[in-house]
């Protein structure tokens, strides 16, 4: 019983403490501070593929800033949001055969 009691408490302690770590730690694994920032280091006519700038302003005036990288007809369209960290330019596909809309905010 006591190995058991035991167990259990470092068990708790290390789930405990684990929590705690995330707690403090959450900026750096939410925001992730050490990727590049907002700056475009590319667009998608550097790796040849044909493309055009779109901008649309939401009703709530956020500016939605956005990619759209045509393909050939009957080719799948892919809309894709590039979620945290970094910006479209550093997820430029190498996929040229679908039609792709990429955005960033």
């Amino acid at each position: 019983m006591r190995i058991l009691l035991t167990l259990l408490s470092t068990a708790a302690l290390i789930y405990v403490g684990f929590g705690l770590l995330l707690f403090l730690y959450q900026e750096r694994l939410v925001h992730l501070p050490g990727v590049p920032g907002r700056e475009l280091i590319a667009t998608p006519g550097d790796r040849g593929l044909p493309w055009r700038e779109i901008e649309i302003t939401s009703l709530d005036q956020v500016r939605l800033h956005g990619w759209h990288i045509p393909a050939q007809p009957g080719a799948p369209t892919l809309l894709f949001f590039h979620g945290n960290a970094g910006n479209i330019s550093h997820r430029i596909p190498p996929w040229p055969s679908s039609t792709i809309s990429a955005w960033s905010w």
